[in-house]
């Protein structure tokens, strides 16, 4: 789908993208992106032009999302929030799990939850931070998709927000990319935790999260990089 923010100049140009540029339409490429602007399919031999239009900021790929959610891992931080971890492993059943106990100081009631709900667990000795926490589960799976979920999120659609995550993929240059989602914390306010998701060196590995406010977000390696 082409940008909502992006628009036509005369017969030659669109202007938009972020950040913003003008950029010259040669040949039939105004027809195809007018196309694009109604949400039609990329065709046979219009990839290279969608490319560019994507790195630029002027398109966003829209995938199916109906692909098995077997190689992902979805992994929650929990230090000492029985609670909210119960409630969150409620709405991820049927979903692989690991779950990270980041030096909570009854682990037996951590354990306990995991079991319940068959998530896999990950026992640290000291509170290492969230930061640390999501680090020792990555560790802990070979799963090629991790997904990072707090304790403190509410995923009442954890299925369907995965598939939608998981199907970003397709794009091979794509890093990580996030969902907004509701703090069950806070949702009086109605705002987002701060779970942040980013890619990780190394081969096959790919980060999706959850917790920014707002639509779909995602992150591509730039060009040319490993």
């Amino acid at each position: 789908m082409l940008d909502a923010d992006a628009e036509f100049l005369d017969r030659n140009f669109l202007v938009g993208g972020a950040p913003w540029r003008l950029l010259r339409l040669p040949g039939s490429s105004l027809g195809v992106a007018q196309r694009w602007k109604t949400g039609d399919v990329v065709r046979r031999g219009e990839e290279r032009f969608a490319r560019t239009l994507i790195r630029q900021g002027l398109l966003h790929p829209i995938y199916a999302h109906d692909a098995p959610l077997d190689d992902v891992d979805v992994v929650i931080p929990v230090h000492n929030d029985i609670g909210s971890l119960r409630q969150l492993l409620a709405q991820l059943r049927g979903l692989h799990v690991t779950v990270v106990d980041d030096g909570s100081p009854d682990p037996i009631l951590v354990r306990e939850c995991a079991q319940q709900f068959g998530a896999d667990l990950v026992r640290l000795e000291r509170n290492l931070g969230a930061a640390g926490a999501r680090n020792a589960g990555a560790e802990a799976t070979s799963r090629p998709f991790l997904c990072f979920v707090d304790d403190d999120v509410s995923l009442a659609n954890a299925r369907e927000v995965l598939s939608r995550l998981r199907a970003q993929f397709q794009d091979h240059e794509l890093g990580a990319c996030a969902r907004g989602c509701e703090a069950a914390r806070a949702r009086a306010s109605a705002t987002g935790s701060n779970s942040a998701s980013v890619p990780r060196h190394g081969p096959s590995r790919h980060h999706c999260g959850s917790g920014w406010t707002g639509q779909l977000r995602t992150h591509r390696v730039p060009h040319g990089s490993p």
